[in-house]
């Protein structure tokens, strides 16, 4: 009975958290506190909503395997971006503003997919909830 519960509560965590390290050195985050992922060559940086930033030794890509779902989404070769932190688009400049105050490029070929998905009202109608 109690292995089930653990079974239960670990599948719930998976949903909501991501695991950053080793297997035996790491921690979990959540999600929902994760404003934006940067790639650093073999690395990749995590900036979370209280200021952290952590390193990780997987690529961008295992990320973006994981995460892709979760309202992330692939704004540059370099960045994957948390929706419910995006503040303002500039679609003539193509830069992305962010909770954190950060300003990030969209690429030209990411572009037009970046604008349709942020101008979606739905997209809108949930940002206005979460803010």
């Amino acid at each position: 009975m109690k292995k089930k519960r653990i079974e239960k509560q670990t599948a719930k965590d998976q949903k909501n958290n991501i695991r950053i390290g080793t297997k035996h050195k790491g921690r979990h985050v959540s999600i929902k506190d994760i404003i934006y992922l940067e790639a650093s060559d073999n690395y990749t940086f995590i900036y979370l909503a209280s200021g952290e930033r952590l390193l990780s030794g997987k690529y961008l890509k295992y990320y973006a395997d994981i995460l892709s779902n979760k309202e992330f989404i692939r704004v540059h070769r370099s960045f994957l971006v948390h929706l419910l932190h995006v503040r303002e688009y500039e679609s003539k400049y193509r830069l992305l503003h962010l909770s954190d105050k950060k300003i990030l490029s969209v690429s030209y070929r990411r572009k037009s997919r970046v604008s349709k998905i942020i101008n979606n009202k739905e997209f809108l109608y949930a940002t206005q909830e979460v803010a």
